[in-house]
């Protein structure tokens, strides 16, 4: 696949998500723009991830957050097409353990933690988020354990 097709498929991907597509361009533009805004670059990459994992993994739950999809991801033993070796390996897959990490260094969530998003936090966010719409929103990523 050329990297123009791939292009073309992550598009594709996120016509499916217009919300997720929507912010997943905030996030980048928070980040990346002419006035970075790292808060608001983490927030809206938190938001993007949330428009596409909540209607795959808890679609009759309205209220559902990232953190309580990846605990049902936890429970459920959902997985990713790569996953760690058995022995070191966790319920609910590599995947869930990115999910959670997004959620829990979100530290100006809420008032939560020290209040302050660096660049570097805000770039590690806004590029697991785009990861994270891409592989959720091709399906790689499913209910139950890997084969």
């Amino acid at each position: 696949m050329s990297l123009s097709q791939a292009l073309n498929q992550f598009a594709q991907n996120l016509g499916r998500y217009p919300s997720a597509s929507q912010l997943l361009s905030d996030a980048w533009h928070s980040m990346f723009g002419r006035n970075p805004d790292y808060s608001e670059a983490y927030a809206a990459a938190v938001k993007s991830v949330e428009a596409v994992v909540l209607p795959i993994v808890e679609p009759n739950n309205k209220k559902s957050t990232l953190s309580k999809a990846a605990a049902v991801m936890r429970d459920q033993k959902w997985s990713f097409q790569i996953e760690a070796n058995p022995k070191n390996n966790v319920n609910g897959g590599v995947i869930q353990l990115l999910m959670s990490a997004l959620m829990y260094s979100h530290s100006d969530r809420h008032g939560s933690g020290d209040g302050v998003i660096t660049e570097e936090k805000a770039k590690a966010a806004v590029f697991s988020a785009v990861f994270l719409v891409q592989i959720f929103s091709s399906g790689l990523v499913t209910r139950g354990e890997k084969a």
